[in-house]
């Protein structure tokens, strides 16, 4: 498993490791004898790739692991005598490393049961979507690295329990319990056949047809008219919260989580170019008095300017 072959690792003149061979089979316990200075730190930083040998070569498992690194450090487990990886970061990097879920773990839900964390699927500025299974079915968990307060824990909740206006609303679902520190909520996966909507600002992708580009502005339209009809206002309204099949116009609405009631504020003040200038200004309240009155709406002051570029 294991093939050590005429190893010597030098410094300067100074030879840290002497032309070592030695080979260990799978099952077999080995233990490195000698006093400081003997090369033992040496020897286990060049099996497990910290540093190269000067001469000689390691093969770990069939892979050698100066030439395929990759390859062999995957059949590697490795727990050094201290972990230098915690010193090394920040205060706010070492929070997001701790906050962070790995494969295998287990979240729990505020309705029951739990989800068990499968891979993640992308990050962004508020937290980490992983894919997740939930009683065998295929799901996407949004954790907030940065958890914001308790009254937005709350609003999640409330929106959970009323349900989604429509179905063109990529929906929490579910939940989580706090822990390490934050929680996050569980929703749909996105369909392969969606694509971000700035895809299609960058020409990376195009609609099929004039009938589907005006049959996806029609239904950003309807969802929100719904929306508004619900007595919500989504507050962080910008070109990264659509997901458009070009080649019938259907349209997902993701990122709900900032959805609050007319007259809340998320805390989220939005993206540049898609706030109302009074939002901006602190002179008016998010509400949904109107959906006419683009200066006291923001999502409505927004819309314009998605549809524009939906039609562009």
């Amino acid at each position: 498993m294991i093939t050590v072959k005429n190893v010597t690792k030098k410094y300067g003149k100074f030879k840290a490791v002497d032309n070592i061979s030695f080979e260990i089979n799978d099952g077999e316990i080995i233990g490195l004898l000698g006093p400081n200075g003997a090369g033992k730190s040496t020897t286990m930083n060049i099996l497990t790739g910290f540093i190269e040998p000067t001469e000689g070569e390691v093969i770990i498992n069939g892979y050698n692991i100066s030439k395929k690194p990759k390859k062999a450090k995957k059949c590697i487990g490795y727990m050094p005598e201290g972990v230098p990886l915690y010193s090394d970061l920040t205060v706010k990097e070492f929070v997001t490393y701790m906050a962070e879920l790995k494969k295998g773990d287990k979240v729990a839900l505020t309705s029951g049961g739990y989800v068990t964390i499968d891979k993640e699927l992308g990050r962004g500025g508020q937290g980490i979507v992983y894919l997740v299974d939930l009683n065998g079915e295929k799901k996407a968990l949004k954790w907030y690295l940065n958890p914001p307060d308790d009254k937005f824990y709350k609003n999640l909740e409330h929106n959970i329990m009323s349900g989604a206006p429509s179905d063109a609303f990529l929906w929490p679902e579910y939940l989580t319990r706090k822990e390490k520190g934050s929680y996050g909520y569980v929703m749909k996966l996105r369909p392969q056949n969606y694509f971000e909507f700035g895809n299609f600002l960058l020409a990376k992708k195009s609609f099929r047809s004039y009938t589907a580009m005006l049959a996806a502005a029609m239904k950003i339209c309807n969802g929100f008219m719904m929306l508004h009809r619900c007595g919500y206002s989504y507050q962080d309204l910008n070109d990264g919260n659509f997901f458009i099949d070009p080649n019938t116009g259907d349209v997902l609405i993701c990122d709900n989580d900032n959805v609050m009631p007319q007259g809340e504020k998320s805390g989220i003040m939005g993206k540049a170019r898609y706030m109302a200038p009074e939002i901006v200004a602190g002179v008016s309240r998010i509400n949904t008095a109107t959906v006419f009155r683009f200066r006291s709406f923001s999502s409505c002051f927004s819309m314009p300017t998605i549809l524009s570029r939906v039609l562009k």
